[in-house]
């Protein structure tokens, strides 16, 4: 009666069953799959994971309000030579075998990790420093204020959040001057 009033034959809707019951199949042997793989290379990712919490990772210094990436200092010119590192000193020390360089970069890529640092990313005095123009002190220095407002900033954004669920109220005096 229903396929009559669809103008559709059995064989089409015993078709679609088919097809939805060989989907439910992939998707357990995908999720077997996937199993297997996290049981065979456990040890691998777990290594992996460490060398990427090993990494000396540096903030962005005027692009933190766009990007969430976390820049490695800059001892590697390509992601190849960070592989390689990997490969020849990490893995030796830690006994582990190296896991292949999809697996890598695909972590690398999912932890949000980049090797090159934005060029509009660098402040005067880090330029400064980088062609050798400024003394070490100074660039220290700066690198200590950096810190400093990077630190007054989270406190101010989690004063402002806490201020504007309570009851308290706030005033611009800027714009109410006349």
């Amino acid at each position: 009666m229903f396929l009559n009033t669809m103008s559709m034959k059995e064989s089409t809707v015993l078709n679609w069953t088919k097809s939805d019951k060989l989907e439910e199949n992939e998707k357990r042997l995908n999720d077997k799959r996937k199993q297997s793989r996290s049981k065979m290379y456990g040890g691998r990712y777990e290594a992996l994971n460490q060398f990427f919490d090993s990494l000396p990772k540096v903030e962005s210094h005027y692009c933190r309000a766009s990007s969430s990436k976390l820049y490695l200092e800059p001892m590697w010119a390509s992601t190849n030579q960070l592989y390689g590192f990997y490969k020849r000193h990490h893995c030796p020390d830690s006994g582990d075998e190296p896991v292949s360089r999809t697996i890598f970069f695909k972590e690398f890529n999912k932890r949000n990790l980049s090797i090159y640092v934005p060029k509009k990313d660098l402040c005067d005095t880090c330029v400064a420093y980088d062609a050798k123009n400024l003394p070490e002190e100074e660039y220290d220095l700066h690198q200590v204020i950096k810190k400093e407002a990077r630190e007054e900033v989270i406190c101010f954004s989690l004063y402002d959040g806490f201020a504007s669920s309570s009851p308290m109220s706030k005033i611009d005096g800027q714009r109410n001057v006349l």
